[in-house]
């Protein structure tokens, strides 16, 4: 039997400056071992609780990662980010719904509400694609420049 580990995921874009992403700075340890994992850029996201619903756990998870909720949620996206997750977890991949919002408004500081985001940032895109830690948040930040949603 396959454990999976349900998530959402949000793609932000900034409709005041154009071509900008919002990536965090997951600081963190492994969830078996406790070491010291390096530190990853990467979208907001993270897991669903049981029974939660997707737009729930968004709007929870922004608030946990990002520490605002001063989007606006424009659509979910058509595909989702999955992964297998290391040897010895107590889940064997993760299935990621995924949404594009977008933020309209000033540079806000963020404060995130978690010890697990060291910094949260904006990204022009094409250094947001140079930034981010995998390969599947790489692709999932293209697709949603092929669908229009960030230029």
């Amino acid at each position: 039997m396959v454990i999976t580990r349900r998530a959402v995921g949000a793609i932000i874009g900034w409709t005041d400056n154009p071509g900008n992403v919002l990536l965090v700075k997951k600081v963190r340890t492994e969830d078996i071992t406790k070491e010291a994992i390096p530190p990853e850029w990467d979208i907001p996201k993270g897991g669903l609780k049981d029974q939660e619903r997707d737009v729930d756990g968004l709007w929870r998870e922004l608030a946990e990662e990002v520490g605002s909720s001063e989007f606006r949620l424009v659509q979910k996206l058509p595909f989702r980010m999955n992964f297998p997750f290391p040897p010895k977890s107590k889940w064997d991949k993760q299935e990621t719904s995924l949404f594009y919002l977008e933020y309209s408004g000033p540079p806000m500081k963020f404060e995130p509400d978690t010890d697990e985001i060291s910094e949260v940032k904006w990204f022009p895109l094409e250094e947001a694609k140079r930034t981010v830690s995998y390969g599947t948040t790489l692709m999932v930040i293209e697709e949603s420049e092929r669908l229009g949603l960030l230029r």
